[in-house]
């Protein structure tokens, strides 16, 4: 056996695996942002865009798109092109003549695009779904995402929203300041100008623009023809402005009806986005000075029999009326039997909260909302209304108005109305008073720091006269 066969001459290894990684979040953002970059970079390079003498929407499109092919030696017969930069360059050839969008598909490993036109009357729309994110460009320069019609997979589509958002912003600024732009240039410019008490009107311009509403109301009704649509997936139904899956509703969200439904995914019934009741717990009602409503009194008949005598009436049987207050029931209860329980209510099961009295049981009263002020009591916010109020013997109670740290804050007090009149001309004299001591404070003082530099100079004299 020689050495070569032994395990002394392995030096290398050649089944080593290697694991993928996963892209994080953070590689995600950037991938996008990058796309977004690169797609916004070729879509504002300048075009000198051809003039052509067409006038059928059809001849100018396959015009159009034989420049293309020329300039950049291609063939093909697929309407749009496979290359995004060509299918831009292709999208401002043609919105001078005609509207359109431009659609584009957000992957993390490539860009795709495509066009869909207004071309008599009708819309050329495309049908294909797409593995990833997609967002539209139309001829106005309006961005928006349309994943919910387009995309199989909305996978990080929270992520592609918070990058598409940025960019949308800046170009609602970008066409603010153009719209305002153009019309300082019209104001100013000569065809403005009065002749004969009339203004110079250019039909074209206005013919131009009656028949844009007719491109601008046929891609809105395509647009509410896929909105209405049933999604096809989870994630599609959380983001869905229309319809909702009971199975997907947050945790303090409930149907006001299950009878309207508009269809089944995956045999679960499908309903409007409408239909959703958004619930608050009673603590946070509490806080914004609410609670349930009320109930109407019922009225409790107490039969008690008394001994016949002079006073007795109907045969012996008096009649009690007990007034017993009840609150509506709430909707939902989360932990129901447990300490942690929480009751959930709608806005329509809340009305203002009316206090009538300070709180006998203690010297604090919660104070979070104006709500929370007895009826006939004030609140007094003042460093020294407590301090006035002890003095004086006036009943009062602090405000507690929350937490700072874990530390209970108080912030001003309650008192009657009656009091209102002999507590605040005392916090008055009070102040004024503790004004007068805190100027007296600083005279002497000042007095007593002059006298230092006094007696320090004195002795600097004598110092300096024995030298």
């Amino acid at each position: 056996m020689t050495s070569d066969d032994g395990w002394e001459e392995v030096y290398k290894d050649d089944l080593t695996i290697s694991i993928p990684q996963k892209p994080t979040k953070t590689n995600s953002k950037y991938s996008i942002l990058l796309s977004l970059i690169f797609i916004f970079k070729e879509f504002n390079k300048p075009v000198n865009i051809p003039k052509i003498n067409e006038y059928i929407d059809f001849n100018i499109i396959n015009k159009m798109r034989q420049l293309i092919m020329t300039q950049n030696n291609l063939q093909t017969s697929q309407f749009n092109f496979t290359d995004f930069v060509k299918n831009i360059l292709f999208f401002k050839y043609l919105k001078k003549y005609m509207f359109l969008r431009i659609y584009f598909v957000i992957d993390e490993s490539k860009i795709e695009s495509f066009l869909e036109i207004y071309v008599n009357n009708i819309v050329l729309k495309n049908k294909d779904k797409y593995k990833a994110n997609v967002f539209y460009i139309d001829s106005d320069g309006k961005i928006e995402d349309s994943s919910l019609y387009f995309s199989r997979d909305m996978k990080n589509h929270g992520i592609y929203l918070e990058v598409l958002e940025i960019f949308i912003n800046k170009n609602r600024h970008k066409n603010n300041l153009n719209h305002v732009r153009h019309k300082d240039e019209s104001f100013n410019s000569k065809d403005n100008k009065e002749e004969n008490n009339t203004f110079k009107i250019n039909k074209d311009e206005i013919n131009k623009e009656i028949s844009s509403f007719d491109h601008i109301e046929a891609f809105r009704k395509l647009d509410t023809e896929r909105l209405k649509q049933i999604p096809t997936s989870l994630i599609k139904f959380k983001k869905h402005p229309l319809y909702c899956l009971e199975s997907v509703l947050k945790i303090n969200q409930i149907l006001r009806s299950k009878e309207n439904i508009q269809g089944f995914y995956k045999g679960e019934g499908v309903f409007l986005r409408d239909e959703i009741i958004n619930l608050k717990s009673d603590k946070y009602f509490y806080r914004q000075g609410l609670i349930p409503k009320s109930i109407e009194p019922k009225q409790n008949l107490d039969t008690i029999e008394h001994n016949r005598g002079p006073n007795t009436h109907n045969n012996g049987v008096t009649t009690a009326e007990h007034n017993i207050e009840e609150r509506v029931k709430p909707l939902k209860i989360l932990n129901e039997g447990l300490i942690n329980q929480v009751c959930l209510y709608s806005e329509d099961q809340v009305e203002k909260m009316v206090v009538k009295d300070l709180n006998p049981q203690s010297n604090v009263q919660d104070f979070f909302h104006e709500n929370h002020i007895p009826v006939n009591c004030l609140y007094l916010r003042n460093e020294y209304s407590e301090l006035v109020c002890q003095r004086l013997g006036v009943e009062y109670r602090r405000c507690f108005v929350g937490f700072n740290r874990q530390n209970p804050v108080y912030r001003g007090i309650f008192i009657y109305k009656r009091d209102l009149f002999v507590v605040s001309n005392f916090i008055f004299e009070y102040y004024d008073n503790m004004k007068k001591k805190e100027r007296l404070s600083t005279s002497r003082d000042i007095i007593r720091n002059w006298e230092k530099i006094v007696k320090f100079c004195k002795k600097y004299k004598k110092l300096k006269s024995r030298i």
